[in-house]
Parts: structure tokens; sequence; C-alpha cells
């Protein structure tokens, strides 16, 4: 049975290019082609990530995503070329999604440079804990996809890396950080803070997430200021 499409399922469905499919001029009932196929997309994009959820990445099928759709396979073949290109597809919305949000805490941050960094640790925490769906496919199962997952999976994780460079060089001009560490020091960061957070889902407990903002606060602070 199809899964019910609500755009509220995860980050993916919240995508802007996923919000609101063209319909035909003057007739607000009709859709056209493109909004059809808009629909379509969409909701085989979201049926891959709550499929994977549900039963892990390995296991997950083009005939399990397409029947959580609600979708023909040749649909499905004639907007993606497979599995892997449908996953990772749905990783990089739901990714931009995510980071979108971390983005806007921080802009919206009014404490300098450390209120900026906790407020982006704040909202990416709780973006996760909301959304589990998301979560527990993109931070848990990605890990038993392909080489190019894992590709994919680095990428968002060398932005994140990018991110906490550019704290340090605030930290720097407001004269509490020191020290010029290379990219791959705020690398090691990333990936300990994705660790912490995919250990925490695994487990089954993502409404503890929140409770990790302290301890990863801390971390970061420490690499930052240079202590």
């Amino acid at each position: 049975m199809p899964i019910p499409y609500d755009r509220d399922a995860s980050l993916v469905s919240h995508h802007p290019s996923l919000l609101t499919p063209p319909r035909a001029s003057g007739d607000d009932d009709a859709p056209t082609a493109a909004a059809v196929e808009a629909g379509q997309r969409a909701r085989i994009l979201e049926a891959m990530v709550q499929t994977v959820a549900a039963q892990g990445y390995p296991r997950t099928t083009v005939a399990d995503v397409v029947r959580a759709a609600g979708v023909s396979r040749s649909t499905f073949y004639a907007l993606l070329a497979g599995k892997e290109e449908c996953f990772l597809e749905a990783y990089r919305l739901g990714t931009e999604v995510l980071e979108d949000h971390i983005d806007t805490a921080m802009d919206l941050a009014t404490d300098g440079w450390r209120g900026r960094l906790q407020d982006g640790i704040r909202a990416y925490l709780r973006v996760l804990e909301d959304d589990r769906i998301f979560a527990r496919t993109f931070l848990v199962e990605i890990h038993q996809g392909s080489p190019a997952t894992a590709l994919a999976r680095d990428a968002v994780l060398d932005r994140f890396a990018a991110r906490f460079l550019a704290s340090h060089a605030a930290a720097v001009r407001a004269g509490e950080g020191e020290g010029t560490p290379a990219l791959e020091v705020f690398a090691i960061l990333a990936h300990g803070i994705d660790a912490l957070v995919a250990r925490a889902l695994r487990t089954g407990e993502p409404e503890a997430l929140p409770a990790l903002e302290p301890v990863i606060l801390d971390a970061a602070l420490r690499v930052l200021r240079g202590a």
C-alpha cells in the first residue's frame, strides 16, 4: 500500500523543488505533465527515505520504493537511474534543507561567534531530533551504502568542517582563538560529531540528541580556541 504522502514526512519533502509543482495556466484543477512528474518524483524520493529508515539500505529495493510511492517501475526509471541515484538525490535535497536550517539559525544569532556556533549546533540537533526518519536514513543507514554514498557523506561533512573553520577565523578576529589549524582538524571535529549523533540514533533514543549539545559545544570551543 502506498505511503500517505505527507510533505512533513521528512526534510526531503521540504525542499523547494518539491513543494509547489506548476499547474496549467488558467486552470487550477488541471496539473500539467510537469506537475504530475514532479509529484511522482517527490513521492519516490520520500518513499526511499522512509523505506530505508524502516528496513535498512541493503535490504531496500526499487520494488519496495515504487510500492511505497504508489508509482510504476517504468515511472521510477523514467525519472531516476536506479536505487543509488534515488538515494543520493534524496540525500542531496534533505541535507540542503538541513544546512539551510543551520545557516538561518547562525545568521539570527546575536552573541558573536560563540552564539552563532551554539545556535548552529542546537539547530542541527533539534532538526535531527524532530526528523527521525531523515536522521536514521542519512546518518546511520548511509554507512551501509556504496562508495558513492560514502563520498556524498564526506562532502557534507567537509562543508560542516568549513563552517567550523569560519567560526575559528571569527574567534581569532575576536581575540579568543589562536593558531591556524588545517581544515583537516575541523574535519575530525565534524566526523566526530557525526559519529556521536549516529550512535545516539542507533541506540534508538533520538530524543537524547539535544542533550548532546553541551558536550559538542565544549569540544568545538576547545578546538576553535586552540585549547
